[in-house]
């Protein structure tokens, strides 16, 4: 807990870290930084950082829906490498679809969790995501389910959910979590 975090949203459409982390008016955000990409360095990386708390630094989503077309998987090798060198930790929020700026950071990733809810229509989308990332030559020792809003009597029970997707559940956050 006394170790560098940085959480990089990567939602580049729909981003709302910022809405959850911090107040939401973000000076500077991802945009940001990859218009100055030639002169990315440590200073102007913390200088689009917003601290949540002394050890959580956040990278925002850009505010607006024109600046991510700009923003190109190369962009997001250059950023990542340079945060995971600031950070003992970089979590990064990524988008339902998959595309070559998310395939960038799921290559780079050490280990990847695919956050879904113990009902139908969620069990099929991860059946199908794991498939495809598998598909990609992904390992089953860099992949992990994480079940956000457990219900013990929920739609899909764990061990079902576990046989469908075909890999074991790592975590699970109860639906009526006491933060």
């Amino acid at each position: 807990h006394d170790r560098a975090c940085a959480f990089v949203d990567l939602d580049l459409q729909c981003g709302d870290a910022s809405f959850y982390l911090s107040s939401g008016t973000n000076i500077n955000t991802l945009s940001d930084l990859t218009r100055q990409i030639d002169r990315l360095d440590a200073q102007l990386l913390t200088s689009c950082l917003h601290a949540v708390t002394p050890q959580l630094n956040l990278l925002a989503a850009p505010n607006d829906l024109e600046s991510p077309v700009a923003i190109s998987a190369q962009d997001i090798d250059k950023v990542l490498s340079l945060v995971r060198s600031l950070n003992d930790h970089v979590v990064v929020d990524l988008p339902r679809g998959l595309s070559a700026l998310s395939l960038k950071v799921l290559d780079m990733a050490d280990v990847v969790y695919v956050v879904m809810q113990n009902n139908t229509p969620d069990v099929r989308d991860a059946q199908r995501l794991i498939g495809m990332m598998r598909s990609l030559g992904y390992s089953d020792n860099k992949l992990r389910l994480l079940v956000n809003r457990h219900a013990p009597d929920g739609w899909v029970s764990l061990g079902e959910l576990e046989k469908t997707v075909g890999l074991k559940v790592s975590k699970t956050i109860p639906h009526n979590a006491q933060w």
